[in-house]
């Protein structure tokens, strides 16, 4: 469909705010809130217990947000297909938009050229009806 003038594309919008750290951001997220992720923070600091005394600290401080680890990626990943969704309703909605102006449009056309042939016949009208 031909691009309309008077509606930009959502993209032309939001150009601004998409950046290569987007790309990155959505790449970081998938990778790390992944139930690998989930697993590997859940099952290291287990796998420390026979360990020594400083591997076992070592571990604990490393690990002892976990969960805050695993949960923040896959409330980004989440929110990163929500985001997909939305920029899909926004291309629907930007189609919809640039077909119903350029509808309106081409009614205007006909209505400006239905105008047009009204004056003539009007004008020849008034030309015939004096004496």
């Amino acid at each position: 469909m031909n691009r309309h003038p008077h509606v930009p594309h959502p993209r032309e919008c939001l150009a601004a705010e998409r950046t290569a750290f987007t790309a990155v951001n959505r790449w970081l997220t998938s990778a790390l809130g992944s139930n690998v992720t989930f697993l590997a923070c859940f099952l290291v600091p287990l796998l420390a217990v026979p360990a020594s005394e400083p591997v076992k600290l070592v571990v604990g401080i490393v690990f002892s947000n976990w969960f805050q680890a695993w949960a923040l990626p896959v409330l980004q990943k989440g929110q990163a297909q929500a985001d997909l969704k939305r920029d899909a309703k926004a291309d629907a909605d930007h189609l919809t938009f640039t077909h119903l102006a350029t509808a309106v449009d081409a009614l205007h056309e006909v209505c400006l050229a239905q105008d047009a042939r009204l004056a003539r016949i009007e004008a020849a009208l008034a030309t015939r009806g004096r004496p």
